[in-house]
């Protein structure tokens, strides 16, 4: 029997609070440029390259969203990876192979479909035994919202979202390796991503209970002249600007900003119809700061001035 090679590796680092060996076939394809300490010298943009990274976007749309790095990881035997203490939560989404992971004490292996879940301040060791696994991985902030989610425990299981996740990362992935890419399509992708997450990782227990579309619906032709703004809107709702756009364009054909509208605008004339308002009164009681802002408003939606609603 032939002596067993000794297995080279591109890259490591050992120190107090993690230990990381790159056998010398693994490959990193990050999503963003890395926020870590690998080497500069070997991370590159072309294919031949074993850790890629995009060039640096005008605006950190992962960041924004508390994703503080992420990529797709082929690791290849011999890869080994030691977490301990680490101040953000980590996500695995295993795509191909298998993937050996060690914490309570005890190795488990995880395949194609599963997700591990690494809250902040827990240890983890990991390492691959088989040919090779293919692995997306996010680092997410520790905010009050994603500590809820994740808990306190190191958590091995099925993906409830899995082909979700993966077309949007990898859709993410393609647009931002892109020639022509566009940060106003990556930025709707990020919502899309961070909103996958937050089902997959969702606790009702968590959080106050989400209201629905319908409900949130009906709140705003009750109170008009409330702050409806999209971002205020898609918290109630737990969701993102983008996917309550989305939910809104799908049941209603028509944005969230233009059902806010059509809301404010249909009670405006009704108030007109009732009588026994001054336009002052009636503009703050459908949300706008003087009737000079709701006359050029109404006028635009209408086609017609305050003084002639009557003529509808």
């Amino acid at each position: 029997m032939g002596k067993k090679k000794d297995i080279e590796y591109l890259w490591h680092k050992n120190n107090d609070d993690m230990a990381q060996f790159w056998e010398k076939k693994c490959r990193q394809t990050y999503l963003v440029y890395p926020n870590t300490d690998i080497p500069k010298g070997l991370i590159g943009e072309g294919s031949g390259n074993r850790i890629v990274a995009p060039e640096k976007l005008p605006s950190n749309v992962l960041g924004k969203r508390s994703i503080l790095d992420a990529g797709f990881a082929v690791n290849t035997r011999g890869y080994y990876h030691s977490r301990s203490k680490k101040n953000f939560h980590i996500a695995l989404f295993i795509q191909s192979g298998n993937f050996s992971v060690r914490f309570d004490e005890i190795r488990r292996d995880a395949k194609k479909g599963d997700v591990i879940l690494v809250p902040k301040g827990c240890t983890t060791d990991e390492n691959v035994k088989c040919a090779q696994t293919g692995v997306y991985w996010l680092h997410i902030k520790s905010t009050p919202e994603w500590d809820a989610l994740f808990g306190d425990k190191v958590l091995l299981r099925k993906s409830r979202k899995f082909s979700e996740i993966i077309f949007a990362l990898e859709m993410y992935e393609h647009e931002v390796y892109s020639k022509d890419r566009s940060v106003i399509f990556l930025e709707n992708i990020a919502d899309i991503i961070i909103e996958l997450l937050k089902r997959e990782f969702d606790n009702p227990r968590s959080f106050s209970r989400r209201i629905s579309l319908d409900s949130l619906l009906g709140e705003i032709r009750k109170s008009p002249s409330k702050d409806w703004s999209r971002e205020a809107a898609a918290k109630l709702m737990r969701t993102s600007p983008a996917v309550l756009d989305a939910e809104c364009l799908k049941s209603h054909s028509m944005k969230f900003s233009k059902i806010v509208l059509k809301a404010r605008m249909q009670k405006t004339l009704e108030l007109l119809r009732g009588g026994g308002m001054s336009y002052p009164q009636i503009a703050k009681a459908v949300g706008y700061a003087n009737t000079s802002s709701l006359s050029k408003i109404f006028k635009a939606y209408y086609g017609k001035s305050l003084r002639n609603f009557k003529s509808f």
